[in-house]
């Protein structure tokens, strides 16, 4: 719940030269405006962004009808002071009209933006990043099968000479070497 009184938004509407100015402290602690203007009609209070129609609360009144000025200002000071949910209100900041609040909101709306819409391109471009890396690149999966390797120490076999054999023979692995048998 926030107060029109702590808003930067809250302005007082001078119908006679027809302009807003900003609502001064002695405003928004007493509900009367700067400048002696004592008669009720020659200020309003007014929501510079319109999210609350305060002079037609302010209207409603019996001290406005009869135009009492100690009554209109007490209505006044009722009225924003008033807790409301708002979701336009924007801290006060003394010095500032109305208009440079809500420029100042504007500026702080877009810089918002901005940084979301650099989060938003930061992550889009890493997403296409990436899928051009792996559509460059596609992943290789092979599946080689397992090596196997049989070593065994060299085999010598000796054969003992008989008397149908002459001299003693000699078997190797290679058959190039081998002798033909007698038969």
């Amino acid at each position: 719940m926030v107060e029109c009184k702590k808003c930067g938004f809250l302005a007082v509407w001078l119908p006679k030269p027809g302009h807003f100015e900003e609502a001064s402290i002695e405003f928004r602690d007493t509900g009367k405006p700067d400048g002696g203007h004592n008669d009720p009609y020659s200020f309003r209070p007014k929501c510079f962004i319109l999210k609350y129609e305060l002079v037609k609360e302010l209207d409603g009144t019996r001290a406005a009808r009869l135009g009492e000025a100690r009554g209109y200002s007490g209505k006044v000071l009722e009225i924003i002071t008033t807790p409301r949910v708002c979701d336009g209100y924007f801290p006060w900041i003394q010095g500032f009209h109305p208009k440079e609040h809500s420029e100042m909101l504007d500026k702080r709306t877009e810089r918002r933006w901005r940084i979301m819409e650099g989060l938003v391109f930061a992550v889009a471009g890493g997403v296409v990043a990436l899928f051009a890396q792996w559509v460059a690149h596609p992943p290789i999966v092979t599946i080689a099968p397992p090596t196997v390797n049989v070593t065994s120490p060299p085999v010598n076999v000796t054969v003992q000479p008989t008397a149908a054999q002459p001299s003693p023979l000699k078997t190797t692995h290679d058959p190039k070497h081998q002798r033909p048998s007698p038969e």
